[in-house]
């Protein structure tokens, strides 16, 4: 019996959109008493999300040393060549091939190869793939014929990120809808304060989720020392629970920073520079900073969704690079500032941002503008169910 929906994704934040696209369909299926089962395969993550939910977990994979960014990088190919990382989409084919004769639908959360490897996973079985297109947008680069001719084959139904991509895939005739971010819902503050000095503006620090996220930390801290030595700040960080203290502590304390634990935040402490350690508070560290250090993707993205302009420069790892960041600005807009002077640059960023607050609003309505609404994970549901399992859906 075909009664399960499969999400397939590719990392963490993909992770994320496809639990909460999977979380508003249950509740239709609830609510129209249809016995649906929800099951998601992640190609490079734990599955932690799809846990977290209740869903069944089909496939997981450790993180390969780039972070699923094989192709980034020489360093970052080699990395998961010898170890073993390219045997991971083998595997992640042969665990939903093992299930594809329970599987009515499948939802692809990522990229064209995961589609390529989801379609693959179920050949010739006539199972409806839909595709939410989570890391191309024509702000940035559009898809290549070659991948626009395998969408329009491979997909029934495409969501885009913005209507921009989606308007230009429909001139493809690829049935492709623009329902909103998924990226930008469920972002509610912790309950918790952060308790910052309120005479001081407050900078938000995002290393990352990658496992490049603890060494980009320490370039961060090297711009909030400099900072701190020309403004007296507040540094708060949202960082995820990868980065242990014991990881943090060895890592810092090369740089001369000591960890100073305290509950519920602990601190680096060099000199009079502190820097509240945050974790599960992101959205917190957002509302409270004016500007953002931020050396990540879909944060950077978030960030910039509700309205706060976000400083960036080069990482260590292929997530962090020029060009990644150069397609960033692409999407974001003038609400991400690049720069290629670290820390320097990085620093009078800051500085210029803080002390300007008209372009500091404007960059932030720029980025709001641009990452789009929330509510795309209801709207999606919604459009899915309706189509595939509602009325006259022939289900």
């Amino acid at each position: 019996m075909r009664d399960t929906v499969l999400f397939t994704s590719d990392c963490y934040s993909e992770d994320r959109n496809a639990t909460l696209i999977g979380l508003q369909l249950r509740k239709l299926f609830e609510a129209n008493k249809l016995d649906m089962k929800i099951a998601g395969a992640s190609l490079v993550s734990e599955s932690n999300e799809y846990q977290k939910a209740g869903f069944e977990v089909i496939a997981s994979a450790y993180v390969p040393p780039s972070g699923g960014f094989s192709f980034q990088t020489v360093k970052g190919f080699f990395s998961d060549l010898f170890s073993g990382g390219f045997l991971i989409p083998i595997r992640f084919i042969k665990k939903i091939r093992a299930q594809r004769d329970r599987i009515k639908l499948a939802i692809v959360v990522g990229d064209v190869f995961l589609l390529w490897l989801t379609r693959k996973a179920l050949k010739k079985t006539g199972i409806p793939i839909l595709f939410y297109i989570h890391s191309k947008s024509d702000y940035i680069e559009p898809h290549y014929k070659i991948e626009e001719r395998f969408i329009r084959k491979a997909a029934s139904d495409v969501f885009a990120r913005d209507e921009l991509t989606a308007g230009n895939m429909r001139g493809q005739n690829i049935p492709s809808v623009f329902l909103g971010s998924v990226i930008m819902d469920e972002l509610n503050p912790a309950p918790i304060d952060l308790k910052l000095d309120p005479s001081r503006p407050t900078i938000g620090l995002m290393p990352g989720t990658r496992g490049e996220a603890l060494e980009n930390f320490m370039l961060i801290l090297q711009a909030a020392e400099l900072l701190y030595s020309r403004r007296k700040v507040n540094f708060t960080s949202a960082v995820v629970g990868q980065i242990t203290d014991t990881d943090l502590a060895a890592r810092a304390l090369r740089e001369g920073w000591t960890l100073e634990k305290g509950d519920p935040f602990s601190f680096l402490v060099k000199g009079e520079c502190r820097v509240q350690i945050g974790r599960g508070v992101f959205v917190n560290v957002v509302h409270e900073s004016p500007v953002l250090i931020g050396l990540t993707g879909a944060a950077n993205e978030q960030a910039a969704g509700l309205g706060k302009p976000v400083v960036a420069f080069t990482g260590t790892g292929p997530q962090t690079t020029k060009r990644r960041f150069e397609e960033q600005q692409r999407l974001m807009g003038d609400s991400l500032v690049f720069t290629e002077d670290f820390p320097e640059g990085a620093v009078k960023a800051v500085l210029h941002l803080l002390d300007n607050e008209a372009e500091r609003t404007l960059r932030g309505k720029i980025g709001m503008e641009r990452i789009g609404p929330p509510g795309g994970a209801e709207r999606i549901a919604r459009f899915v169910f309706d189509k595939y399992f509602g009325f006259g859906s022939g289900k």
